[in-house]
């Protein structure tokens, strides 16, 4: 399953019941947050549906905004990729899987392990 942090926005609502229905189900979700202004303006919803998320996407700007958003610098991409990977998480069948994409620069990823950790 996939969703995108438009629909926070848009339908905020659809968003939780595709979150509830994955975890319910032990369906891996993908979540991507899509833009800035998602990360800016609705943290909290956000914050929950990765709490949901096996598979967490964004580019170099949005990591940078959700990394200020957490209290690390905005350059951290490598720290907020971790920090995303070790976020609470629903269900404990598969690792979070969290990857930035940076345009020419190298892609990070992080995954989380069964105790929390992160590795990149």
């Amino acid at each position: 399953m996939y969703t995108t942090g438009f629909f926070i926005d848009s339908n905020r609502e659809a968003v939780r019941a595709i979150c509830e229905f994955a975890t319910v189900n032990d369906k891996p979700l993908g979540f991507n947050l899509s833009a800035l202004f998602v990360v800016q303006f609705f943290m909290d919803p956000v914050k929950e549906t990765i709490r949901h998320a096996d598979y967490v996407f964004c580019n170099e700007d949005e990591g940078s905004a959700f990394a200020s958003a957490v209290g690390l610098e905005a350059s951290d991409r490598v720290g907020v990729a971790k920090v995303i990977a070790q976020f609470e998480k629903a269900t404990h069948t598969r690792p979070r899987v969290v990857i930035i994409t940076q345009g020419a620069a190298p892609t990070i990823v992080a995954t989380s392990d069964p105790v929390g950790e992160a590795t990149i």
